[in-house]
């Protein structure tokens, strides 16, 4: 017994220090594992904490993605609202090179205005000078005529026997009537009717064409060179030939030498118009008148053969003094007593 008691106090005591020994062993296991689970715990936390860092990340990345996205959508329109001004820009120019264009032939279009305008200026100033000097020569002319007046008005103080002799013998005809001893050539008032005549058909004509009311576009002094400046003027209108007049001595005015006178150059006239470039007509004398024209290249010279018998049947006569391109023919027409 005390053999089965001493090995059994020696098994329980092995069984004791077993025990001890595995309960030491299990205390330092559990202390490891206590540690590893509190180091599992602290990397788990870490890991939680990296976990939560990582999606803070993802979600802010998130964000700014969505920013850029915005910024991008942003971009993009005002890319295009830049297209669209830049095509805007582009019409705007182009309609600006239109513009330049148009003023560039509005330019050119004023300038040549301009031209225009001073060549009409020109022409103004060249008419204005020609109409002075219409002026003047009808300045002379009516110095001319309050002269002639003058000096009508002196012999008309002789009487009117005096007066009835000198306008026989202006007729050829005796000083006791008008009519003479076979009353066949007209007195002093028949030619004075007759040179009226002429001034009353010049009237008729001008007024023809300038209308009913119009006046001579000359004042009518009574002379050769105011019947001749209307003849001009019914040429300039109707043919449109220019002409230029001078009188160089109106003198006293015959009315039976001036209506010879002023209607053989009047027909010697319109027969020159139509070949000519422009008319020259100067007044020489009472009885005399000298016209010179310059024919048209290849037109034909002035034929006045028609007028030859009027001439000689008028007392006068048209000399031909110069031939092409330049022609001067002078009308003279005898006074009454010769």
């Amino acid at each position: 017994m005390t053999v089965l008691a001493a090995v059994a106090v020696a098994v329980a005591a092995v069984a004791v220090a077993a025990a001890a020994v595995l309960g030491r062993r299990s205390a330092g296991t559990l202390a490891g594992e206590r540690a590893r689970a509190d180091d599992l715990r602290a990397a788990l936390d870490e890991a939680g904490t990296e976990r939560g860092a990582l999606q803070a990340a993802v979600h802010a990345a998130d964000d700014r993605a969505a920013r850029a996205e915005q910024d991008a959508a942003r971009a993009t329109e005002r890319a295009a609202e830049a297209d669209g001004r830049a095509a805007a820009a582009e019409a705007r120019a182009d309609e600006a090179m239109g513009r330049a264009e148009q003023a560039a032939l509005d330019a050119a279009a004023a300038e040549a205005r301009a031209d225009e305008a001073m060549g009409r200026a020109e022409q103004a100033a060249l008419d204005a000078a020609a109409a002075d000097a219409r002026a003047a020569d009808a300045e002379h002319r009516a110095s001319t005529a309050e002269t002639r007046a003058a000096e009508a008005a002196s012999s008309s103080a002789r009487g009117p026997r005096d007066v009835a002799a000198s306008g026989a013998a202006a007729a050829g005809a005796p000083a006791q009537g008008d009519g003479g001893a076979g009353g066949s050539a007209p007195g002093a008032g028949a030619l004075a009717a007759l040179w009226e005549l002429e001034r009353v058909r010049l009237e008729r004509e001008w007024r023809e064409i300038a209308g009913p009311s119009a006046a001579l576009p000359v004042p009518w002094d009574g002379t050769v060179g105011a019947a001749l400046a209307v003849e001009l003027e019914l040429i300039r209108e109707v043919v449109g030939t220019p002409s230029r007049l001078d009188v160089a001595d109106a003198g006293y005015v015959d009315p039976a030498v001036a209506a010879r006178v002023s209607r053989l150059t009047g027909e010697l006239l319109r027969c020159l118009a139509r070949t000519g470039e422009e008319l020259a007509v100067t007044v020489c004398g009472p009885a005399e008148v000298r016209v010179t024209v310059q024919t048209l290249p290849g037109a034909p010279g002035p034929d006045t053969s028609a007028l030859s018998g009027l001439v000689d049947a008028a007392g006068g006569t048209i000399d031909v003094t110069a031939g092409p391109p330049v022609w001067e023919a002078t009308v003279r027409v005898a006074p009454t007593d010769a």
